[in-house]
């Protein structure tokens, strides 16, 4: 079966992409192409084309001119000035010629020489991979001559540790109710992973932010310590109010302040009531005057059609 294909490559790393066309190339499956190869690398400032007509047809020139790239053509007769395309249209050609023996498929042929092209070394002594991505890709080399692994420059968060034979409880997961379950740490999987066993003899893995550590040896334990808890609660939330709060207490007229000591109440003595300099009554109103607006209020103009009774 006879295939075309559609060969571009970045002028500056040398990055290769190639499209497979299994029928007469057109300037749609030329668009739907190169939309495949934009969208992973975006779309270039210009493109160099030869004078085919799927190039020059006013579909393609819309799409160019939408998209922001700025064609160019090369002189008739003279691929030359193409040379870049046209140097791995003829490396690709010699590559799966020497790949005819191989019984797998055109597009896996292609992707293996592609790969190969990326991490090959060029004339700079960086790969195509290199200079478009800024690192080296991993060959079946690195496999065989591991690297040694580097410290991340960037700290890790301190995370909770727990050792194996810790008393846990985990979080356990049963017709979509999760809840807690005491175990045993049996094995550390990793910085966040531990293997635990519960108490009725079922293992599974767990991250640490499903794991609590406790004292409990029993059920009977966590359930006293939970009975416990919301008396300990009250009673601190209690504390918080009369400490944090006084004013709520104090600012309220006829409000009666609270102490917590077990010392017997004094009766208190009431506050002799000085005489009044006044010559009215000897009683101090202490009802606020009513403040009213100063403003003179008259009915609108229009009214003085109307005779109001």
């Amino acid at each position: 079966q006879v295939h075309q294909f559609l060969i571009v490559v970045d002028s500056k790393s040398k990055w290769v992409e190639v499209g497979i066309c299994s029928n007469a190339p057109s300037s749609s499956s030329t668009i739907n192409m190169l939309s495949n190869i934009f969208a992973r690398n975006g779309f270039p400032d210009v493109i160099v084309s030869d004078n085919a007509t799927i190039f020059k047809s006013e579909e393609f020139t819309s799409f160019c001119h939408n998209c922001g790239i700025f064609q160019k053509f090369i002189a008739p007769g003279h691929p030359a000035t193409n040379g870049l395309a046209e140097r791995n249209v003829q490396t690709l050609k010699k590559r799966l010629s020497a790949m005819a023996d191989d019984s797998s498929s055109i597009s896996t042929k292609v992707q293996e020489i592609l790969f190969r092209y990326r991490a090959t070394p060029l004339n700079n002594g960086k790969s195509p991979a290199e200079q478009y991505l800024g690192r080296q890709i991993k060959i079946k080399l690195d496999v065989l001559k591991p690297s040694k692994i580097t410290a991340s420059s960037n700290p890790e968060l301190p995370v909770r540790q727990l050792r194996v034979g810790d008393r846990i409880q985990a979080r356990y997961y049963m017709a979509n109710k999760p809840s807690w379950k005491l175990g045993t740490v049996v094995k550390k999987l990793g910085r966040l992973h531990y293997l635990v066993r519960l108490d009725n003899g079922f293992i599974f893995k767990r991250h640490i932010n499903q794991l609590n550590f406790t004292m409990a040896k029993n059920q009977l334990d966590v359930q006293e310590s939970q009975e416990a808890e919301p008396a300990t609660n009250d009673n601190q939330h209690s504390d918080n109010q009369l400490l944090y709060h006084p004013h709520l207490l104090t600012n309220i007229p006829g409000s009666i302040s609270t102490s917590h000591s077990n010392e017997p109440e004094t009766p208190s003595t009431p506050l002799q009531q000085q005489p009044s300099t006044s010559t009215g009554n000897s009683e101090v109103d202490t009802t606020p005057s009513r403040r009213t607006s100063s403003r003179l209020r008259k009915p609108p103009s229009y009214y003085s059609d109307y005779v109001r009774h």
